[in-house]
C-alpha cells in the first residue's frame, strides 16, 4: 500500500482499512446520510488522518462521498482509512469504487492489487499490479518497498514485474546471455562471493555508467573491486561467519557494510548512511547469474521496518550485455535532447508556508558545443513571486555519469543533482534541508513526447519518512 504520512501529501494514498463507523459495519455502504450542515471539510477529514484516527476518519470521508458522490479524492481517502484499520474487506470495495475515477485510477487499482496480495490472492494481485502499470502508476520504489505486497517476493513474477518497472530487457536472448543462476545457497560460507570475480560493465536503465574489475588476492581470501572513482574490499570472517565490505572513492567516501546471504540474494547492511542522517541502508545484490546480477541500493528510515530503493543498476560480465533502445521511444536521455527547445509551462507547487499555488512560465534549453545542455526558465507564481535559474547538464564521457547543477539567477542558491533512470522515467535526486529537516528530492521527467514532456518532484524528509508527492507539477509544451 503507499502510505500517508501527511497532509502535504498531494494524492493521499492507501492500503489501510477500518471497523464500519456505525451500525452497520457489515453493510457494504457508508453509513447513512447525515444533513448537510454535518458534512466535514476535506481538511477536517485529513486532519483526522494525520491523526491517525481511522475510525473517525472512514465516518468523515463516508460522510463527505455521500454529500459529493463525484469526489474520487475523498473515495481514495475513506478507502485508504477503511485499509489503514484493517478492515480490508469494505477497503476492497472502496477501491474498486475509486478506480472509476481516471484521476486516482492508477493508485485505486495499485490498491486492489495490495488487498488481494494480503488476503491471498496472488494472481489477481499480479492482475491488478499490472493494470496499475498500465494505467501510469509504475515507480519501482513504491512496489519494491511495500510491505503489503511482501507475499509476493517468492514469486517468480515478482522479478519479472520489478525488470519491467525499471525498464530492463526481459527477452530470451538477455535471459540466455545472463546465464545460469548460481546458486548461492549451495556454496560454502567464504566463497558466497566469487560471483563478483572479472570484468564487468556496469549500466544504470540503458546506460553505461561505469566498469569494474573484481579478483581475489592475499591467497584468494580478500575479493577487491577497482573502479574509475571507487574501489571495494570484501572478505569473509570465520568468527562472526558475515561478510564485511569496505567502499572507498575518490572523494574521501569510507563506507564499511557487513552481512551475507539472505534468501536468495547477497544483502550487506550499512548502519551509518553518509548522506541520510539517521537512516540505515542496504545493498542488495539478487538475480545472481554467471553473467549478469542486479544491485539495488536501499535506505530505511525506520529502523527496517519498510525499505525505499534508491538506486538500481545491471552488471555485465564484458562482453554480454545486452544492447537496448530506450524504452516507449524515449528519446536523447543520454543528453536530454527532449529538453532543447522552447516551452510554454504550467505548474502547480507548494511554497515554504505549504500552500498551493499555481502559475505559468517558460523553459529555453540550448544544446552547447560542448555537449551540454544549458536551459533558463522562468516561472510566475499567481501572487506574482517569479522564480528564475539557470540548468546545466553535462555528460562526463570518462564515467558516463551526467552531472545536473541548477543556480538562481540571482546566485542566492545552487543545487547539484544526480541523473539516473526509473523504468521509463529520467529522474534527477538531490539532497537538502528546510525548516521542516533534512530530504531528498526526486524529480521525474515523464510523458516524453514531440510535443513535450511532463515533471514531477517528489520530497521525502529522511527523518520523519514524511513524503509530499508532486510538490512540483509541471506541464511542458513545446513552442518551437
Amino acid at each position: 500500500m503507499i502510505r500517508r504520512p501527511s497532509l502535504l501529501t498531494l494524492l493521499l494514498l492507501g492500503t489501510a482499512s477500518l471497523v464500519a463507523p456505525t451500525a452497520s459495519a457489515q453493510q457494504d455502504n457508508p453509513p447513512a446520510p447525515q444533513p448537510a450542515a454535518d458534512v466535514p471539510s476535506m481538511q477536517e477529514a485529513g486532519t483526522l488522518l494525520d491523526q491517525q484516527d481511522w475510525q473517525a476518519a472512514s465516518v468523515a470521508y463516508a460522510k463527505i462521498v455521500l454529500d459529493q458522490p463525484e469526489n474520487g479524492l475523498a473515495w481514495q481517502l475513506l478507502g485508504y482509512s477503511l485499509h489503514a484499520n484493517g478492515d480490508l474487506d469494505r477497503a476492497l470495495r472502496v477501491h474498486q469504487k475509486t478506480a472509476t475515477f481516471p484521476a486516482v485510477r492508477p493508485i485505486a487499482l495499485y490498491n486492489v492489487a495490495c488487498v488481494h496480495a494480503l488476503q491471498g490472492r496472488t494472481d489477481q494481485a499480479f492482475d491488478f499490479l499490472r493494470q496499475s502499470m498500465e494505467a501510469g502508476f509504475n515507480d519501482p520504489n513504491q512496489y519494491g518497498s511495500d510491505p503489503d505486497l511482501r507475499s509476493l517476493h517468492s514469486d517468480p513474477r515478482w522479478e519479472e514485474l520489478g525488470a519491467q518497472l525499471r525498464g530492463e530487457v526481459t527477452d530470451d536472448a538477455s535471459m540466455k546471455k545472463r546465464g545460469r543462476t548460481v546458486a548461492l545457497a549451495s556454496m560454502a560460507a567464504d566463497q558466497r562471493f566469487d560471483f563478483w570475480v572479472g570484468e564487468w560493465d556496469v549500466y544504470m536503465g540503458e546506460q553505461k555508467v561505469t566498469e569494474w574489475k573484481v579478483a581475489k588476492e592475499l591467497e584468494g581470501k580478500v575479493i577487491r573491486q577497482t573502479g574509475p572513482n571507487s574501489m571495494t574490499v570484501v572478505n569473509y570472517n570465520p568468527t562472526t561467519k558475515k561478510w564485511h565490505m569496505t567502499w572507498m572513492s575518490t572523494e574521501g567516501h569510507h563506507d564499511v557494510l557487513t552481512g551475507g546471504l539472505e534468501g536468495n540474494a547477497m544483502v550487506m547492511h550499512q548502519k551509518v548512511v553518509r548522506e541520510a542522517p539517521g537512516s540505515i541502508g542496504r545493498w542488495v545484490i539478487k538475480d545472481i547469474r554467471k553473467n549478469a546480477f542486479t544491485t539495488d541500493w536501499q535506505l530505511s528510515s525506520d529502523n527496517g521496518k519498510t525499505w525505499s530503493s534508491e538506486s538500481q543498476m545491471t552488471c555485465w560480465r564484458r562482453g554480454t550485455a545486452v544492447e537496448a533502445s530506450a524504452p516507449n521511444g524515449l528519446p536523447g536521455f543520454e543528453r536530454y535532447d527532449f529538453l532543447v527547445g522552447e516551452f510554454e509551462v504550467e505548474f502547480k507547487a507548494m511554497t515554504p508556508d505549504q500552500n498551493w499555488v499555481t502559475g505559468k512560465g517558460t523553459s529555453k534549453a540550448k544544446l552547447k558545443d560542448d555537449g551540454s545542455i544549458v536551459e533558463t526558465t522562468k516561472l510566475t507564481l499567481e501572487d506574482g513571486t517569479v522564480w528564475e535559474g539557470i540548468t546545466a547538464r553535462k555528460s562526463d564521457s570518462s564515467t558516463g555519469h551526467i552531472s545536473v547543477v541548477w543556480e538562481a539567477m540571482d546566485g542566492s542558491m545552487r543545487v547539484e543533482s544526480k541523473s539516473a533512470r526509473e523504468g521509463n522515467k529520467v529522474v534527477e535526486i538531490s539532497v537538502g534541508e528546510d525548516q521542516n529537516g533534512a530530504f531528498r528530492d526526486k524529480m521525474y521527467f515523464t510523458d516524453v513526447t514531440e510535443a513535450g514532456y511532463s515533471a514531477w518532484l517528489d520530497r521525502v524528509y529522511t527523518e520523519s519518512g514524511t513524503t509530499i508527492e508532486g510538490l512540483y507539477r509541471g506541464t511542458y509544451r513545446r513552442v518551437k
